[in-house]
């Protein structure tokens, strides 16, 4: 990506990515927990200002997104009663499919996991039932959190939500370049701006184990 995503531009406003992602989160919950990894102060810096909780996790060089769940999932206040895990680099996700996760999981207490799917693909946040937390927080190094879905499959649900950002994320340029020009009131940008705006050096992509940059738990109680 030509330089840290989580503060590329996402409207025309001035608002970041992960701006978005937070001030998304946070219309819809009463606690935000930020866990951040790589570029730990500039993400710091573009939520200067914002009603959430800043949470570092110092193994993110290894790479894997359960060692940032489990730094915010310990960070919850003790009287959260769900949560939902949103990616810092995922922005534009609508109120109302906060809403519509949220509404799930009061209609069904039981569940433990509550996935959005759009399109037949499931997709982020997922909502998680506080009742998981000391599972999750003793899942071993070398676990993920689809050990824990697995493990409980028949305590999970599916909701359709009319929601493509839900399986869409800002990986590379040219992802960052649809997404962005897809979205209202954003500037036009070309790839070549989007390589352009920043730091020297190329971010690896996720499949290559890009060391996690931000994740947020958001209390849904």
């Amino acid at each position: 990506m030509g330089r840290h995503k989580l503060v590329l531009p996402w409207r025309g406003d001035g608002r970041t990515i992960i701006a978005d992602v937070v001030g998304r989160a946070r219309a819809a919950v009463s606690h935000v927990v930020v866990v951040t990894g790589h570029h730990a102060n500039a993400t710091a810096e573009a939520l200067r200002g914002h009603d959430v909780q800043i949470v570092h996790n110092a193994a993110y060089a290894a790479g894997e997104m359960i060692s940032s769940a489990k730094v915010g999932v310990a960070a919850l206040p003790p009287t959260c009663q769900a949560f939902l895990l949103v990616l810092g680099d995922q922005p534009g996700i609508a109120a109302s499919t906060f809403a519509r996760l949220i509404d799930a999981w009061r209609e069904n207490p039981a569940a433990r996991i509550i996935s959005p799917t759009w399109n037949n693909r499931r997709g982020h946040p997922v909502l998680f039932s506080a009742a998981g937390i000391d599972e999750i927080l003793a899942l071993p190094a070398d676990a993920t959190l689809k050990t824990y879905v697995a493990r409980h499959a028949r305590e999970s649900i599916e909701v359709e939500v009319d929601d493509p950002a839900v399986c869409a994320d800002v990986d590379t340029p040219e992802e960052y370049v649809r997404r962005i020009n897809a979205d209202v009131g954003a500037r036009l940008v070309s790839p070549a701006v989007a390589e352009a705006e920043g730091d020297a050096g190329v971010a690896p992509t996720r499949s290559q184990s890009c060391p996690t940059e931000a994740t947020v738990a958001a209390a849904a109680d």
